[in-house]
C-alpha cells in the first residue's frame, strides 16, 4: 500500500497492484488548503497509475462524515470533476447517501449526472462496480488488439 496523504481527516492511497485511487474523508478539513493539498493528490496519483495501469478509477469515501461535510465534499467534487477527467479517471465511485447529493444545485447535479460517476451506500458495492467497469473495459481493449 502507498499513502500519497494522510492527515486527521482524511487520506488518499493506493493498494499499487491495480489502478485504484482510495480516498477517506471522514472529518471537516481544518482549511481550504488543506482542501486543495488532498484533491492534489487524488489527481496527482491518478496520473501516476495512468501511466502504469494505463487506466485509473477513484473510490472515495466519505459515508462516515458529517452530513455537512458530505454536501461540502459533493460541491468540492463537482468543481473538481474537469480535473478528475483530465486526469483520465476511468470512473468515481463515491461512497455516501444520495441525499448529499440531492442538496446540490440542479445545474451541478446535472453536470454530476454527465461524467462517469456513481453512488454507492457501501464499499463493497462500490468497489464491485469499479471491478465490472474496468473488467469491460480490459474486454474491449483485448478485444480490439
Amino acid at each position: 500500500m502507498k499513502v500519497v496523504f494522510n492527515e486527521a481527516f482524511g487520506r488518499v492511497w493506493t493498494d499499487d497492484v491495480s489502478p485504484y485511487v482510495f480516498t477517506l474523508i471522514d472529518q471537516i478539513p481544518p482549511s481550504s488548503a488543506h482542501v486543495i493539498r488532498f484533491f492534489k493528490a487524488q489527481t496527482e496519483l491518478a496520473h501516476v497509475l495512468q501511466k502504469k495501469f494505463k487506466e485509473a478509477y477513484l473510490i472515495s469515501d466519505f459515508s462516515q462524515a458529517p452530513e455537512e461535510t458530505k454536501e461540502l465534499l459533493c460541491h468540492y467534487y463537482c468543481e473538481l470533476m474537469p480535473q478528475l477527467m483530465k486526469a483520465k479517471i476511468a470512473y468515481l465511485a463515491f461512497i455516501c447517501p444520495d441525499t448529499s447529493f440531492e442538496s446540490l444545485p440542479k445545474e451541478k447535479r446535472e453536470k454530476l449526472s454527465l461524467a462517469p460517476v456513481g453512488i454507492f451506500p457501501d464499499f463493497t458495492e462500490a468497489l464491485a462496480m469499479v471491478n465490472l467497469k474496468r473488467s469491460l473495459e480490459l474486454a474491449q481493449r483485448f478485444e480490439l488488439s
